[in-house]
Order: structure tokens, then C-alpha cells, then sequence
């Protein structure tokens, strides 16, 4: 059973795809590809539970921001597949708190998407780096 849903453009081809987390199941992210007339089942691999969904390296796809080891952590879209766990120094917070409570944003109009997020009560902006690979805290 898919306890959370989220809509995205899981390839950059103008569909409305799905992505559903099954809390009860797996334990993992599945994507629903949309083909116009149904969708098609695909497997993320991704077992974190808290994700955003922000295009952190500005090509168009939507990437995965999720938790690891206590850390803010990022998975490329890469179209077909979301590429291996980057890791960030930026901490999640106890029980991903910081990313739970995070808000995608465009901070800087550069074509990647950036983080608002609390650490200690005050909020950061959490800049994407070029390459998509982590974010630099502009408090």
C-alpha cells in the first residue's frame, strides 16, 4: 500500500509521473510512469523515507534529496535511473528534522533548485552547487 504520494516529471518528457513510498510494504520509493494512457511500474532503490524532490543540478530533472548517516544527502535524476547516494556535510537533524521541515526554492535563478531549512530555529538557505552534488549554507 503507497502511503505517500508525490507527482513529478520522472524523465523530462511533459508527463506527470508518480512517485509513492510504501511505509507498510518495501519500504521503498516506486515510480509510477505515466505512458498517456497508463502508468508503468519502475523501482527507485531509494529506502529513505523523508525525500524532496528539487532539481539541484539544473538539468530539468527533478532529483532526490533525502537523508543518510544524519546528513543531507542527494540522488540524480539521470532520466532512466537515480544515480548512487551523494552525501552533503549539511546535517538532517534528529529523525531528519532540518529536511522534513526543508522547502525547495530557487534562490538564486540559476536553473538549479535550492533548500530553505531550520537548524537551531533560524533558517538557512541551502545553495545547490554546480555539479548537484551539495549545497553551501548561505545563513
Amino acid at each position: 500500500m503507497v502511503n505517500t504520494m508525490r507527482v513529478f516529471d520522472y524523465d523530462g518528457d511533459g508527463r506527470s509521473d508518480l512517485l509513492g513510498f510504501q511505509t507498510y510494504g518495501d519500504g521503498l520509493w516506486h515510480i509510477y510512469k505515466s505512458t498517456g494512457r497508463n502508468f508503468v511500474h519502475l523501482d527507485t532503490g531509494i529506502a529513505q523515507e523523508h525525500l524532496h524532490l528539487a532539481d539541484v543540478n539544473g538539468d530539468g530533472l527533478q532529483d532526490a534529496v533525502v537523508e543518510s548517516a544524519g546528513k543531507f544527502a542527494v540522488r540524480l535524476n539521470k532520466g532512466g535511473s537515480f544515480d548512487s547516494i551523494s552525501a552533503t556535510n549539511v546535517l538532517a537533524g534528529e529523525g531528519a528534522k532540518n529536511l522534513r521541515q526543508a522547502q525547495v526554492l530557487g534562490f538564486n535563478s540559476d536553473g538549479r533548485q535550492d533548500l530553505l531549512a531550520p537548524f537551531g530555529g533560524v533558517w538557512h538557505f541551502l545553495r545547490a552547487r554546480p555539479l548537484g552534488v551539495g549545497f553551501d549554507d548561505v545563513p
